[in-house]
């Protein structure tokens, strides 16, 4: 295990007896699939380089998501994206869903992240959709369209 910064690759590690695993696997008379915390799946996958970003990118979702907590006016489906951002940081500790593939966990965290992109009005619903109703709301007002 001498790879510290970039490590051995994405899904890499755990090949079996003629991957880097063979040393864990030895060391441990178990043969393990994977580490059993994602942190340490990640580090071991892309190293000391694919960790930061990845803090980086969960410290900014958790960010975003108390603003939307808050800016949702403290409504349930404000609350959603923190409590599955908090759902997905404790699980990692004794589970690898981190990058996994075909995983629930990681398809709801890069659904979470990139709903924060989504531009919202102060009820909650997407602009465009409000725009939307406006622009509908306007033709009829001025007799163009008829409800």
């Amino acid at each position: 295990m001498e790879k510290r910064l970039a490590r051995y690759g994405y899904y890499a590690v755990w090949l079996g007896w003629e991957g880097p695993s063979a040393t864990i696997w030895l060391a441990t008379g178990y043969e393990h699939a994977h580490s059993h915390n994602g942190y340490l799946d990640l580090w071991l996958s892309l190293g000391l380089l694919g960790i930061v970003i990845f803090v980086l990118g969960f410290l900014r979702n958790i960010l975003q998501a108390i603003g939307y907590l808050l800016y949702s006016n403290r409504t349930i489906e404000g609350l959603w994206p923190l409590t599955f951002l908090t759902l997905m940081f404790l699980s990692n500790t004794t589970e690898s869903q981190i990058l996994s593939i075909n995983n629930i966990y990681w398809i709801l965290y890069v659904t979470v992240a990139l709903s924060f992109f989504v531009p919202r009005s102060r009820s909650g619903k997407t602009s465009r959709i409000v725009s939307a109703k406006s622009r509908v709301q306007q033709s009829v007002e001025k007799g163009i369209v008829d409800e």
